[in-house]
């Protein structure tokens, strides 16, 4: 249940962002982003495309939904069996907190909480797998202006499973600024 609603809810903000930038452009406060994210889920690293939105409460903080879709299988030696396996979403609303450093520059740390889907095939049986933990994570904002910018970051997700290491770059859209 609670997976369903966080995904939903993660979704609909990412959604919201890219689909009707127009309606944030009244709302300074209102961001978008899109990137790419290396994760490593348990020593099998998938590449990933991230759609991120947000918005800030003030400065300092806010809230901010990210969705990562995988972008292609990995295959798995288990003994003398490979296995492809797949990324096929992962979901997650944050809390944030952003420090300036300079004028453009900002470091910012965030904790929040995730779901994930694997899909695992094997001589043509197919399984899918769901897991879900808390997540944390730092990075660091430059903008080039009030309305664009880059983004590093680096997340830990502690899942019931195990535990995940995500690294990742981004464009960053603000609406309004």
């Amino acid at each position: 249940m609670l997976r369903s609603i966080l995904f939903t809810a993660a979704s609909s903000i990412a959604f919201a962002g890219i689909v009707t930038p127009h309606a944030g452009a009244q709302d300074a406060n209102f961001n978008a982003g899109v990137g790419y994210s290396r994760i490593d889920i348990q020593d099998v690293d998938f590449d990933a495309i991230s759609l991120r939105a947000g918005y800030d409460f003030n400065e300092t903080f806010g809230l901010e939904g990210q969705v990562d879709f995988g972008l292609g299988d990995e295959s798995v030696s288990l003994g003398l069996v490979t296995a492809d396996v797949e990324l096929n979403y992962s979901a997650g609303l944050y809390g944030i907190a952003r420090f300036p450093l300079a004028e453009n520059v900002n470091v910012f740390g965030r904790l929040g909480y995730v779901t994930t889907e694997l899909e695992g095939s094997v001589a043509g049986f197919v399984a899918d797998e769901s897991d879900d933990g808390f997540s944390f994570g730092v990075g660091g904002e430059y903008n080039f202006n009030a309305s664009n910018g880059v983004r590093v970051e680096y997340t830990r997700t502690d899942y019931d499973s195990g535990e995940a290491d995500s690294f990742g770059i981004s464009w960053v859209r603000r609406f309004g600024g």
